[in-house]
Parts: C-alpha cells; sequence; structure tokens
C-alpha cells in the first residue's frame, strides 16, 4: 500500500518545473548535416543542401565507419586481412584549339596469398575537333600485371581510335590489340 504515495509523489515532481523562474528547454534538435547517428541516412530532401556536400573528403553518414567498427569487423572474420593499395594519378589538358589530352595512370598493389601483385594501367586519351564538325578521340591503354611466378604476368597495349560527325553518330572506329 505504502507503493501508491510514492508513485503520487514522483509523478507529481516529475510534472513540476525546477524553478519558476527558469524558461523551459527548446526541444533537442539533431545536427541537420547528420541523421540520427553516425550510421542513419539523413533525409532524402536535405541530401544536396548539406555544407561543403561537393568537398571530396565530404562522405555520406551511411558510408562513415568508425575504427572500433572496423576492428570489430575484422576481429570476427576468419580471413587473415591482407593490405592493398591503390593509387591513381590524372592530367587534363585543356587547348586553346578545343582538344583534350587526358592521362590516367592507376597502379595497384595487393596481396592474394600467394605473394605480393602489382597491376599497373596507364590511358592516355586524344580527343580533337575533326573536319565533320564532330571529334575523333585517340585512346591508348597499356596494362601490365606482375604476379609471383612468370605464367601470372600479362600485359596488353589497346590502341583506338573512333570518329563521330556533329550529330555525335560513330562514323569509323579503329582498334589494334
Amino acid at each position: 500500500m505504502r507503493v501508491i504515495p510514492y508513485l503520487i509523489t514522483g509523478l507529481a515532481l516529475a510534472a513540476a518545473p525546477a524553478r519558476a523562474d527558469d524558461p523551459p528547454k527548446p526541444p533537442a534538435t539533431p545536427d541537420v548535416n547528420r541523421g540520427v547517428d553516425a550510421n542513419t541516412p539523413k533525409a532524402p530532401d536535405h541530401h544536396g543542401k548539406v555544407e561543403h556536400h561537393w568537398d571530396p573528403d565530404h562522405v555520406e553518414a551511411k558510408e562513415r565507419s568508425t575504427a572500433r567498427n572496423d576492428v570489430a569487423r575484422t576481429g570476427k572474420s576468419k580471413k587473415k586481412v591482407r593490405p592493398s593499395t591503390t593509387d591513381e594519378h590524372r592530367k587534363v589538358e585543356r587547348r586553346a584549339d578545343g582538344s583534350t589530352r587526358t592521362e590516367v595512370e592507376k597502379t595497384r598493389t595487393y596481396d592474394d596469398g600467394s605473394g605480393e601483385t602489382k597491376e599497373h594501367e596507364k590511358t592516355v586519351t586524344d580527343s580533337k575537333n575533326n573536319d565533320r564538325g564532330g571529334r575523333t578521340v585517340t585512346r591508348e591503354v597499356n596494362r601490365e600485371r606482375d604476379a609471383p611466378g612468370s605464367a601470372n604476368d600479362h600485359k596488353t597495349h589497346v590502341k583506338e581510335k573512333i570518329e563521330q560527325d556533329a550529330q555525335g553518330n560513330v562514323i569509323k572506329r579503329e582498334r589494334s590489340e
């Protein structure tokens, strides 16, 4: 029977303000740039309006991971985590006559259990206006793979030339490997 007076007293204290002169607290509002927590995405209508959304270091809330989560994830896995590195360098030249030259160089190094494997790819693309009002695109791709054992090594070289008219239709395509 003593429980009922205690409940009534507790409810009365909870409903009463601490002091009469204290202004009420505003309701808690979450950060507009995040969801409820780091793993919950924000509202879809706010997606593109986020400040610094264009920043290359910007990561969506649902894509974030903490060190604690990464350790927990790899700790549960029975597979051995092997290091992997990827480098990409891009160089773009835009000339006054409207032509462009793009060089992309990618290098990936990883260990698949049998030893370290290196993959290297270099792509050079030249694009210039042709006499038909369209564009002529020349692409040259070199790929090289160096894996343990000479039987697993590969080298490829591809040249491609595409001519387009003013509407973007392909007139001529040449490819050599």
